[in-house]
Formats: structure tokens, C-alpha cells, sequence
């Protein structure tokens, strides 16, 4: 196939759903100031070129990349497809290598991706934006991606001073911020080791927090209790304990590697807070590589939590609501962390529910939300998973527990900064 080699082919053709658009400014903004020309709606026409009315020229005779922004909307949406569509006629026309590079951003699975994009190789945002840019240029770079002498951070600096936000002002201050992470307050010492003679047989919901490791099945709960729990199906021979400071040192006969043992460790502890958020009501929804715990109508009426005991939180916060006629859910997904201190990281996601079912939301249902508002919602959740106490209390044993404290994890910024005034329509405002 044929290489870019025309001095006309000098720009960055950036195809995306309306939906992406602060990934594509972003993005935009971050290849100008590469160097790279591009040609983008989102840009206000960076380089003085009067895109809008000559879509289908740039396409056919300027395009030297077309950057598609893969995402769940812009794999059904008719425009992107569009473009998509005559990007891949040029392709084949002119014989263009690597010619459409997708560039995905959400976790849309490969058997949902549009066929046109399935065979090609996409690069990964999803995660990094950072990553994934780093990434990009380097194909660009390995590809000899001309650059467009009119696209220089002097330019971007401009277009921002015209265009961007001027109002998120650096502020020369301290600030204390508050984290997602959620110290654990308390957790067993020890952990059962339940041999069972033979590979561990465990089936449908368990309980209590169990993991099976060789013939043995490790948990917080004693073989009294764990053996009349449905899911068990293995008879347990005999027990000894394990104190976890030396699972976690590598000092135990029975799990000898530090690593090993951390990982067993946390898998214990992830499972206790998934648990309790499904007894809570909670309901799992699947991700590329995890699951989330979402609320709903049928677990708060309103959207807003039941317990009073909310300190500061603004009583107006929801969990789930309404945005253009489609529902959107809070979704919650932990992680345990060990540094600086062992914690449960917790990380948001919104859903919606449409005639297609339930789904990742698109950004455009959350791009009204400030920092603010994520954070309230986060300690929202935790405030009705503690039900009004001082901490979060997750059952892991008959007489055992786990406590996480409701409070996060609050940390000093050096600095501090003006929230942007720009106005965006809330999406609170269509509830």
C-alpha cells in the first residue's frame, strides 16, 4: 500500500460524536500544539480554515490521519459513521496505509464495534488519556505524519485566550481537598485456611468473603459457619489459622510470597464490600474488566439517600435521575489500595438505561458536573452504605467485620484555583 506522501495531505481529520467533545478539544488542542494540523469543529477552526462548509474536500484531498474517536455513540451515530464510510472509500481509492486509526475511549467491547473498525488496530484513551496520546504520536511519528507550519503552541495559546475558559485562574493557596479513598478503620487479624482434600467446590452466592488457594479454601469465617453456608460444597477436613501480618511479610508456610499474599488479602476484602453492596440493594452491572454496584429507582424513590445524618452534603444530591428522557444511575466500583495506608479506593460511573438497556452513559449526561458534585455523590453512597454510623461496617464472619471509615481521606494542594464560570446546562435540570 502506498505511504502519505502529498504536501497536500498535511492535516489531522478528528471524527467523533458530539457526545466526545471535551475528549476531542482536548485531543485537538493537544496535537496543535504538536504540530499537527487538524481539522476539527470543536477547535473553532484553529488554523483559519473554513472546515464546516468543506467537510467532504478536507476529507478527500487534505486528510493525512483520520482520527476516529471511538466511542458508544460514535459507533451508532450517523455522522461519524458517515465520515467513517468515505474515510475508508479514500483508504481503498488511494491505497492509504493506515490511513483511519480509532481511538478508543470507553469501554464499548470489540463485538459491539462498528465491522468497518473491527479489523483495524485501535488505540487505547479508555483509561490514560495521557497514555493513549503518547501513543498516538508515536504512530504519528513512526509513520511520518507531516506537521502544518501554521499549528504551534503559540497558536493553541491564542485560540485558548479567544476560545477557552480564562476564568480557571491559578490561585497561589493552599487548599484542602478530599480524596476517594476510604480508610480501613479495622479488619480480622487472622485468616482461616479450611482444607478440603481436594479442589475447592464453590458454587452460586456465598455469604462471607471466601477464596479457594490449591486444596485449601481461605477466609474470614470459622468452618463452623462456612461449612453450613450455601455455595460450600466441599467438606472441610480441618482448619488452622493465618495471621495476616505474615501472609503479608511472606513469613507463612502456607502462602510464602508477600505479593501472593496482599493479593489474597484484597481479593477478601473486595469481595466483603461487593457483598454488602448487593445485601445494601445495589445492583451489579458488568464493565470491560470489573463490575459497578449501581442504585436505583426501586432502592431510593427519590434518587436522594434515606439517612439524615449527612454532615455537610447537599441534601439536593441524587444517585440516579433522569437526563433527555433516559435514566442515569450512580454506579460505584471499589478497589483495596495498601499506600499510603490500607483503603478501599472508590470510583464512580454512571449508567443510563434507554430502549437499548442499560450502558455506559455518554458524557454528555454528566458534563455539567463539577468537582464538586462527583464528590458529593461519592460520600453520598458512602453515608447510605454506613446507614448514619461512623463508619461502614462489612461482614466478613459470623463475629467478624470489616470496618472502612465514611469519611475520605483528605489531603493539602499546595495551590488552589477558580472553578470555571462558564454555564453549562445541568443535567438536574431535565429530573
Amino acid at each position: 500500500m502506498k505511504e502519505v506522501n502529498s504536501t497536500e495531505r498535511n492535516m489531522l481529520f478528528i471524527s467523533h460524536a458530539w457526545e466526545d467533545f471535551e475528549f476531542t478539544k482536548w485531543l485537538a488542542l493537544q496535537l496543535a500544539k504538536e504540530g499537527y494540523g487538524v481539522w476539527c469543529d470543536l477547535t473553532k477552526l484553529l488554523g483559519g480554515e473554513n472546515w464546516p462548509k468543506e467537510v467532504n474536500n478536507s476529507l478527500q484531498f487534505r486528510t493525512t490521519r483520520f482520527l476516529f474517536v471511538l466511542s458508544r455513540s460514535s459507533n451508532i451515530k450517523p455522522d461519524p459513521l458517515g465520515e467513517l464510510e468515505t474515510a475508508r472509500n479514500i483508504m481503498k481509492r488511494e491505497e492509504i496505509n493506515n490511513f483511519i486509526v480509532p481511538l478508543k475511549i470507553d469501554d464499548i467491547s470489540r463485538d459491539e464495534i462498528d465491522y468497518r473498525l473491527q479489523e483495524i488496530q485501535n488505540i487505547s484513551f479508555e483509561s490514560n488519556w495521557a497514555a493513549g496520546l503518547t501513543n498516538l504520536l508515536k504512530l504519528l511519528k513512526k509513520e511520518k505524519t507531516p506537521k502544518h507550519p501554521s499549528f504551534t503552541l503559540s497558536a493553541v495559546n491564542t485560540w485558548w485566550k479567544k476560545y477557552g475558559t480564562d476564568s480557571c485562574k491559578i490561585i497561589n493557596d493552599t487548599e484542602e481537598l478530599f480524596s476517594n479513598r476510604f480508610e480501613i478503620l479495622h479488619y480480622p487479624t487472622n485468616i482461616y485456611a479450611h482444607f478440603v482434600d481436594e479442589e475447592p467446590k464453590l458454587r452460586g452466592y456465598i455469604k462471607y468473603p471466601v477464596i479457594p488457594h490449591n486444596k485449601y479454601i481461605l477466609s474470614f469465617a470459622d468452618s463452623e459457619h462456612l461449612q453450613t453456608i450455601t455455595g460450600i460444597k466441599s467438606i472441610i477436613r480441618y482448619s488452622h489459622q493465618i495471621q495476616i501480618k505474615d501472609i503479608l511479610s511472606g513469613c507463612d508456610n502456607l502462602i510464602e510470597n508477600s505479593q501472593t499474599g496482599y493479593y489474597y488479602l484484597a481479593r477478601l476484602l473486595n469481595q466483603a464490600f461487593r457483598k454488602t453492596l448487593q445485601n445494601i440493594g445495589l445492583e451489579e452491572f458488568s464493565l470491560a474488566r470489573d463490575s459497578c454496584y449501581f442504585f436505583h429507582d426501586k432502592l431510593l424513590e427519590t434518587g436522594r439517600i434515606k439517612y439524615t445524618d449527612t454532615g455537610k452534603l447537599d441534601s439536593r444530591i441524587k444517585l440516579w435521575g433522569k437526563f433527555k428522557g433516559e435514566k442515569w444511575y450512580l454506579g460505584i466500583r471499589v478497589n483495596v489500595q495498601k499506600e499510603p495506608i490500607l483503603h478501599f479506593a472508590i470510583y464512580p460511573h454512571v449508567l443510563t438505561r434507554g430502549k437499548s438497556g442499560l450502558h455506559a452513559a455518554p458524557k454528555a449526561a454528566y458534563k455539567s458536573w463539577r468537582n464538586h458534585k462527583w464528590r458529593d455523590r461519592i460520600n453520598a453512597a458512602v453515608v447510605h452504605f454506613a446507614e448514619d454510623g461512623p463508619s461502614i461496617a462489612l461482614k466478613v464472619g459470623t463475629n467478624e467485620d470489616v470496618s472502612v471509615s465514611r469519611n475520605p481521606i483528605p489531603y493539602i494542594s499546595p495551590i488552589s484555583y477558580e472553578e470555571p464560570n462558564e454555564q453549562i446546562k445541568s443535567a438536574e435540570a431535565s429530573e
